[in-house]
């Protein structure tokens, strides 16, 4: 089983920078999951026009971590693995600072929570699992069942 730091995909050249600043500095060039909403004007915190000058380096933002974004990293790996337990599946790596680059479409990148397998279908290769948690009153006020 393949296990820890490996090149998982050939269409990507994959990091595990030390730091969650390094992190950040590695996804400042790409367009991420985080930046892709606002390419559609679908983003509740960014517009093309500020996604551009973000990443043309004008502006700087930091987002100071909430008692919420606090308590969804601490409880992160706890629903990945009862996830995982739940399906047969098993985590191949799930450093918080994995950060996937494409080889295939430059600019564009990925962080993956986890990359996972399933022991009892190996053909399917690997595979990414995203843990998104959120508190009742953010679940109610702003998803729908299709969000979900």
């Amino acid at each position: 089983m393949m296990k820890g730091r490996h090149q998982y995909t050939e269409s990507a050249q994959w990091f595990w920078p030390r730091t969650e600043a390094a992190w950040h500095k590695l996804r400042k060039p790409d367009i991420t999951a985080t930046s892709a909403a606002s390419l559609f004007g679908v983003s509740p915190y960014m517009t093309p026009f500020d996604m551009f000058h973000r990443m043309a380096g004008n502006v700087e933002v930091v987002i100071e971590e909430s008692e919420r974004m606090l308590w969804g990293k601490r409880l992160q790996n706890a629903i990945a693995e009862g996830v995982c337990a739940d399906h047969g599946w098993e985590i191949v790596d799930g450093y918080q600072f994995l950060y996937a680059r494409s080889k295939e479409f430059p600019g564009m990148g990925a962080s993956p929570d986890y990359i996972i397998r399933d022991p009892a279908n190996p053909e399917l290769g690997l595979g990414g699992l995203e843990i998104k948690n959120v508190d009742l009153f953010v679940a109610k006020d702003n998803w729908t069942d299709e969000e979900a």
